[in-house]
């Protein structure tokens, strides 16, 4: 029954975020940026069609892989939010902004298939947030 009453009301929740949008509270956006590392270090790899990685961003460490360099960036930012418990009202608009990229060179090697391994930094954000989604 608990669980039954558990799966309607995250049903519900996930039904009226569709509806009606999450109010962003610009002081609780400001706060979850803050928690943002100043810059990661991102070791990665090829394996079976895959760019697989591991993320150090300050104290946290964790894993992520991509099927291209475009979705391996993106798999980078999302991971970082999802291990700092950014919440996903918070993350979509944190994300719309901008987070992480890549130098040009260092996107060139994902990009190149003939690389097989390489490290880089990932430093920056953008200076200004934008707090509408």
């Amino acid at each position: 029954m608990f669980l039954t009453v558990l799966r309607i009301q995250t049903w519900f929740k996930h039904v009226r975020s569709k509806v009606v949008p999450p109010e962003i509270i610009p002081e609780v956006l400001v706060a979850y940026y803050q928690k943002l590392p100043s810059n990661i270090q991102v070791s990665w790899w090829r394996d079976d069609g895959y760019i697989v990685g591991n993320v150090e961003a300050g104290a946290l460490t964790f894993p992520t892989q991509g099927k291209n360099a475009e979705d391996f960036i993106r798999m980078i930012n999302e991971g970082l939010l999802v291990v700092l418990n950014v919440p996903i009202e918070y993350s979509t608009v944190i994300l719309a902004n901008g987070l992480f990229a890549p130098s040009r060179i260092e996107r060139e090697k994902l990009e190149n298939s003939d690389v097989l391994q390489s490290n880089f930094g990932l430093l920056s954000f953008p200076s200004e947030m934008v707090t509408a989604a």
